[in-house]
C-alpha cells in the first residue's frame, strides 16, 4: 500500500531483469537454446503469417517484437499511452481461438511466447527478495508468499515463491505480461477479488510525493470515545487518500480494505494500550538500549517495541505494518497521551 520510488537502484534492477529476459544473464535465468521470448514471438509470427485471415494477429505480435526492449522496462506512467497508441486497435482479437500447437485464445499464446510462466516463480522471486517485499502490495494485510510445484530432471519439486498479480491484467494487455513494473506481489484474497480488473494503484512511482498516497485513519469521534471509555469495539479504522478520490474508490471496490481492517481492531487496541502505558521518553530509552545490545546497529529499533516494522520503507516486510505505523503517527500527533 506504500509505493516504491523508481530510483537509480530500481531502474538498474529493471534493466537487469530485461537483460535476463533477452537471454543475456544466464546466471539469473537460463533459456534453452533458441527458446528466448523474442525467439518464441518470432516463431509464432512466422507460423501465423502465411495463413490468410491472420493479418491482425501478425500485426499485434509484430508490434510487441518491435517494442520488446521498451516493454520490458516500461514505467507505469507510460502504460496508458502505449496501449492507446500501439495496441488498442486489436482489443477485439485477444480472445479469438487460434491454433498454434494447440488451440488457445490468442492472448494466451502471446503470454506463453513472452515467457511469463518461466519467470513467475524463479526470476521474479529473486527480485521480490531484493526489493524486500513479502506482503501483498494492495492490502498489506497478508503475506504474498506461496509455494509452487514444478518438474526438474523428471522429479517433482516444490519451492517457496511469490504470488504475482498483473496490475494491468494479462487478458486485456498481454503486451505487458512480462513488464517489470506490471508484476506485483499480492495475496490470494486480493488476487481473487481483483480478477481481470485494472487497479489504479501501482506499486511503483517516479514521484517522491506519491509514495504515501494511502493512510489509515481512526474516525476521530469514535476513536476518542473508545479511548476514553476503554471500549475498543467502538474503534473504526478507515482508509483515506487525499490526492486521488478515484484511486480510493477503485481500491475499496477491488480489495474491500475497510472490511478487511474492521477485523483488526485488536491490533489497534494493542497499539493504543502500549502508547498509553509507556511514555515517549521510556520508549526512546528502550530503543537506545537495543542499540547498546547490538553495537553494529539495528535497522528498525521500533520493531522491538511494537512488534511491527516502524520505518516506512520496511512496510512491505510484515502484514499490518502500514496500519500500525499510521495509528502510532496519528495518536502521537493528536496528543492523546
Amino acid at each position: 500500500m506504500r509505493r516504491i520510488l523508481i530510483d537509480k537502484a530500481v531502474e538498474e534492477r529493471a534493466k537487469e531483469f530485461a537483460e535476463a529476459m533477452k537471454g543475456n544473464k544466464p546466471d539469473l535465468l537460463k533459456w534453452n537454446e533458441g527458446d528466448t521470448p523474442m525467439e518464441r514471438l518470432m516463431a509464432f509470427r512466422d507460423e501465423l503469417e502465411p495463413q490468410a485471415g491472420n493479418e491482425r494477429y501478425v500485426e499485434y505480435v509484430d508490434a510487441i517484437i518491435g517494442m520488446y526492449d521498451d516493454l520490458l522496462t516500461l514505467t507505469p506512467d507510460k502504460f496508458s499511452d502505449t496501449y492507446e497508441e500501439h495496441f488498442k486497435t486489436w482489443d477485439d482479437i485477444l480472445k479469438d481461438k487460434v491454433v498454434y500447437g494447440k488451440e488457445k485464445k490468442f492472448y494466451e499464446h502471446v503470454i506463453d511466447c513472452m515467457g511469463y510462466a518461466d519467470i513467475r516463480s524463479n526470476l521474479m522471486r529473486q527480485y521480490m527478495r531484493v526489493q524486500r517485499i513479502k506482503t501483498c502490495v494492495y492490502c498489506n494485510a497478508q503475506y504474498a508468499v506461496t509455494t509452487e510445484e514444478f518438474k526438474e530432471d523428471g522429479r517433482t519439486k516444490r519451492i517457496g515463491t511469490y504470488q504475482l498479480d498483473h496490475n494491468w491484467p494479462e487478458s486485456k494487455y498481454p503486451f505487458l505480461c512480462t513488464t517489470f513494473y506490471n508484476l506485483l506481489p499480492c495475496c490470494p484474497t486480493c488476487n481473487q477479488t481483483k480478477l481481470q480488473n485494472t487497479a489504479v494503484f501501482n506499486l511503483y512511482t517516479q514521484k517522491p510525493e506519491e509514495l504515501d498516497v494511502f493512510r489509515f485513519e481512526l474516525t476521530p469521534d469514535k476513536a476518542l470515545d473508545a479511548y476514553v471509555s476503554n471500549d475498543m469495539e467502538r474503534l473504526e479504522v478507515k482508509l483515506k487518500c487525499d490526492s486521488c478520490e478515484e484511486m480510493l474508490k477503485n481500491h475499496q471496490k477491488l480489495f474491500h480494505i475497510d472490511l478487511i481492517y474492521a477485523e483488526h481492531k485488536d491490533v489497534v487496541q494493542r497499539i493504543i494500550v502500549i502508547l498509553q502505558a509507556n511514555s515517549s521518553y521510556y520508549r526512546q530509552s528502550l530503543q537506545d538500549g537495543v542499540h547498546e545490545l547490538f553495537p553494529n546497529g539495528v535497522e528498525d529499533p521500533g520493531y522491538f517495541f511494537f512488534g511491527y516494522y516502524m520505518k516506512k520503507e520496511n512496510v512491505h516486510l510484515q502484514p499490518l505494518s502500514k496500519l500500525v505505523q499510521d495509528v502510532v503517527e496519528e495518536i502521537e500527533r493528536c496528543g492523546w497521551r
